[in-house]
């Protein structure tokens, strides 16, 4: 799913949302537990919550256990500086997500928080994820790209990607600052074309040191396109696994003449994006017309590239 150029206010929009009832007994109120959220594209919004999570319930089990894996989230900023994503509910997973440009209006892309009545952010799990000039001061010795609240129990942060807007190392991961032991610190994860609206444009490139740099998820094994990982000798951080066999282009998109436009003279102009790179780059193009939708007798042209 794609969300695109959302814009809020007071009443921001929220891409996902749960709380529960305050005071909620066990088999009471609302529950939202067991969730999957993935492969969904959330690109230049601005007041939009990403994410917000409250258990306020008296078992704390009432929303829980979501995984977040194989997302993008590009260029959103959240209201009123809150975290772009936070949350205070038990047995969140986030894998193989990139946040690139997310929060640069806040302290922190994802806040785990320990936020009693309203929860606390245990057994929180972040591991194969990119962060990309997240928060207010990426460049900061102290910047949190994901935030853990103090006091938090069973958290487990690594193998995740972080860089800042200037040169040098910055920490990742906790508050207080630190470094994951298999985390990648202060390094481009050379996406094909950073800053472009399209969901392949944060594919990985052949020199990326974030290819093989993930570890396995017990939970899934496929990235966002549904390629199975791994392809090389370990996981890729990030949303998508290279894979070294050719994929389709994307689809092409008419620039002109208008979609169903008649009595044109001009020839058509089609633009679309090679996914691949090197031996495997597109080089040939076949494009079939017909005067009927049905194509049953079209006139063909192929063109070398």
């Amino acid at each position: 799913t794609n969300w695109s150029n959302l814009t809020g206010s007071a009443n921001h929009p929220d891409i996902v949302q749960s709380w529960t009832v305050v005071g909620a007994a066990p088999g009471a109120g609302y529950y939202a537990t067991n969730c999957v959220f993935e492969r969904n594209l959330i690109i230049n919004c601005q007041d939009t919550q990403m994410g917000m999570f409250d258990d306020e319930s008296s078992d704390r089990a009432h929303i829980g256990w979501w995984e977040f894996r194989n997302n993008l989230y590009v260029n959103t900023l959240p209201i009123s500086r809150t975290a772009a994503f936070q949350f205070s509910t038990t047995s969140f997973k986030f894998y193989n997500n990139v946040f690139y440009r997310v929060g640069r209006n806040t302290s922190a892309a994802v806040i785990a928080g320990n936020n009693p009545p309203r929860g606390r952010a245990d057994n929180v799990d972040f591991r194969n994820n990119i962060f990309f000039e997240c928060g207010d001061t990426p460049t900061s010795a102290g910047q949190a790209w994901y935030s853990i609240g103090s006091g938090l129990t069973n958290v487990v942060a690594d193998y995740n990607l972080v860089i800042g807007t200037g040169a040098g190392t910055v920490k990742s991961g906790f508050v207080t600052g630190g470094r994951e032991a298999h985390g990648l610190n202060g390094i481009d994860p050379l996406f094909v074309n950073p800053g472009s609206v399209l969901a392949t444009a944060y594919k990985l490139q052949a020199a990326s040191l974030a290819l093989n740099a993930g570890t396995t998820i017990a939970s899934f094994s496929n990235d966002y396109e549904g390629i199975s990982r791994p392809q090389g000798a370990a996981w890729d951080m990030g949303a998508f696994e290279r894979s070294t066999a050719p994929s389709q282009p994307t689809a092409p998109t008419l620039v002109s003449p208008a979609n169903g436009a008649t009595g044109q003279s001009i020839s058509p102009q089609l633009t679309w994006l090679d996914n691949n790179s090197g031996a495997n780059q597109e080089n040939s193009v076949t494009l079939e017309l017909d005067t009927e939708s049905g194509f049953n007798s079209p006139l063909s042209h192929s063109a070398v590239l």
